[in-house]
This record gives C-alpha cells, structure tokens and sequence, in this order.
C-alpha cells in the first residue's frame, strides 16, 4: 500500500464534497475550540487570582466567618455569623510570632464630589496598619494613624479611579468628596492597580472602619493576620484556630493560609473545568459520530470505485485504509481548525478583559488535536471495515 497515493485519493475525495466535509468537521471544530477556549481560560483565571492574593502580601492568614469545610459553605447556617472588630484585639493579646492582625470589610458604594458621581465605588473599612501588613502603596499624602482610627475620623484614601473621574486627574489629597452621603476628607492616594476580570481595581476608597460604625459595617467580611515568615504560618494557623475556638466553641469561622486559599480556588476552578471541558468533549463525540455517519454514506456512494479497485488488485486491507484515512484526515484538519479558533478566542476575552491573559500549553493543544485524530480513527474504523469486505463482482454490479 502506498501511504502517499492513499492521502492524494483521500484528500480528491474531500475535494469532491466540500461542503459536506465542512459540515462534518464542524462538530470536531467547535468541540476542540471550546476544549481549548475553556481550558486556557481556567488557566488565565488560575493565573489572575493567584496574582490578586499576592498583592495582599505573602505569609498571610485569613480568618472569616462560617465554615468553609461544612456543607452550610461560607456563610454558616447556624452559630457564628459574622466575626467582630473585638476579634482583632482579641488575636493580638493571644497570638505569638505575628506581625500583625487587620480587619477588612468592603462594600460597593457611591462616592461624589459636587455634581460628579462615582457609583459602585469598592468602600474599604479597615484598620490603621492595613498597609503596613498588606502593603498598599501610597503615591500622595498619607494612609490614616492610629488616632483617626480611634476617634472615626472621616478621611478617606482614594484610588486613581476616583482622582480621574472626580478630580479630573489633579490631586485630591485635602480635598472633600461624600461616601455614601457622608463627608470625607482625602488624605492619601493609593499606586494605581489596573484592572482584574473587568474590575477596576482603583475604583477604591479606604477609610477606617469606625468611621462607619453604624453606617452599614458593623462587623469585618475577614481578618487578615500577617505572620513573621513562611516557614511559621502552619503553627501560627493552628494557633489562631485553637485561639478562635475559645471564643468561638461551635466552630463556624474558618483560618485559611494563603497556600491553603489558592490550593481551594485551584481545586474550584478545576472542578468547573473539568465540567465544561466534559460537556465540550460530548460535541467531540457527537462529531465522530457524525463522521461515521458520513463514511457510511460515503462507502455506499463509492461501491462501484471499491469493486473497481478490488478488481485491479487492490487488496482489503488497501480498501480498509483508504476509508480510514479519510476520517483521519476529516479530524486531524478539523481539529488543527478548531486549536486556531481556540487560540483565538482566548485572544478575544483577553481584549474584553485584559485582565484576564488566557494561558495556552503545548500539552492542551497536542492533546485536543491528539483525540480528536483518535475520534477519526475510532469512528471511522466501522465504515473502512464495511468498505473493506465488499465483495468486488457485487460492487461491481451496483447501482
């Protein structure tokens, strides 16, 4: 058998049909574009929160409320709802070999300056060390002290977001803008973040948590625990745990590291993966079923060219081949088709959302165009076994 006449006959009959081809190999585009598309999307978001948990720092600890182990989720639905600012002191008289503990509580709000409005502004109610333990940079002024914080001074620290659209782009350090209806006084700038998953990450406002007591946050969404190194965030987890639970006994909060959070956003967003992936991989077998549906049709056009071919010596397995081939042929172009149109849909929601960078690996891409030449074989086996054993005088004598 000669493999180089079997691909010249295979892709004269391709040829031959084009439109039908097309449509057949439409069902392997699609199923490995979007095996593609949704793999290097995983990743990209993989990649994107991994990068937003390390801004807060490295060697973190998060404590919040509910337990994230039970099948109540986050939230709890029983006991401990929601933590207490008393928690940060609390953790501070008990813990050891800390830096420091921090509470955070962040709601959208609206921010104003005279007629400008800045709606679905990021309000951050936290404490006074909040960027000595995470490490907000400021650009301009200065982040609120200790005696700010205690009094419930209404000074504020704006993002870029906020200089530009309410200030257009001059400095706001001094200047006086309402949150939520309330006055404040700026007094720093943050660095400017960008965006991440077409959130404005500078569409922000920090200001200290008791300047909004009683104005909607009356309690943290977490606390944030900055340890001494790496190597003592195990033991000082376990500490906070065991700590946590003398005042908490039912045990509805949850301490996470920071390995221990990405390890759970690893795990979700492989688990909606490998779903979505699933149900792409369906279009995969759909197509291959599609593909030997058509070779069926195909063979029973050809009877006459198979008995020909028998006739003039060409030998079963020559036949089993060249029918073979052609679903091969079908799957390995439809899946070469469907890897560029992933590629480039991941380039499309990367200009969408620029924050989020799509991730391609060779691995994902030689094993998409890998089954889908699998699904060529597997498929077209039945049709290039029918083909094979037609007996040529019948053949021949077909109409």
């Amino acid at each position: 058998m000669n493999i180089n006449n079997s691909f010249r006959v295979a892709w004269r009959a391709l040829s031959a049909n084009k439109m039908r081809a097309f449509l057949t190999m439409l069902r392997i585009i699609i199923g490995v574009s979007s095996v593609i598309t949704l793999v290097s999307i995983g990743a990209g978001l993989k990649d994107t929160i991994t990068s937003q948990l390390n801004s807060f720092g490295s060697g973190q600890i998060y404590v919040f409320a509910g337990d994230a182990t039970s099948s109540a989720g986050p939230s709890g639905s029983f006991g401990l709802t929601q933590l207490s600012f008393s928690d940060v002191d609390y953790l501070k008289q008990r813990l050891t070999n800390f830096n420091g503990v921090v509470p955070l509580n962040q709601n959208a709000g609206l921010v104003e300056r005279q007629d400008k409005k800045l709606k679905s502004t990021m309000v951050y109610s936290t404490s006074y060390d909040y960027n000595l333990i995470v490490g907000e940079k400021i650009t301009n002024g200065q982040f609120f002290n200790r005696a700010q914080q205690q009094t419930g001074a209404r000074v504020a620290i704006a993002g870029s977001t906020v200089r530009n659209e309410l200030f257009n782009g001059s400095a706001p350090v001094g200047q006086e803008i309402k949150i939520n209806g309330d006055k404040f006084i700026i007094i720093g700038e943050t660095a400017e973040r960008g965006s991440t998953l077409g959130q404005d990450q500078d569409k922000v406002v920090y200001v200290p948590y008791t300047a909004l007591k009683g104005r909607g946050v009356n309690y943290p969404g977490m606390l944030i625990i900055q340890g001494k190194g790496p190597d003592e965030m195990f033991q000082l987890a376990e500490q906070t745990k065991r700590v946590m639970l003398q005042k908490y006994p039912s045990g509805d909060f949850t301490v996470m590291t920071q390995d221990e959070t990405l390890k759970m956003v690893d795990t979700i967003l492989g688990a909606i993966s490998s779903a979505l992936v699933g149900i792409a991989g369906i279009s995969l077998l759909v197509g291959g079923i599609g593909i030997s549906n058509i070779m069926l049709v195909s063979v029973t056009e050809r009877t006459r060219e198979i008995g020909l071919r028998k006739a003039l010596g060409a030998r079963p397995k020559d036949i089993l081949w060249q029918f073979l081939i052609e679903a091969i042929l079908l799957t390995v172009i439809g899946g070469l088709i469907g890897v560029a149109m992933g590629i480039g849909g991941g380039m499309l929601i990367h200009l969408a959302l620029p924050s989020l960078s799509p991730s391609v690996s060779v691995s994902t891409v030689a094993l998409a165009a890998g089954f889908s030449a699998v699904v060529g074989v597997i498929f077209g086996v039945v049709p290039a076994q029918r083909a094979a054993k037609l007996d040529p005088i019948e053949a021949l004598r077909y109409e």
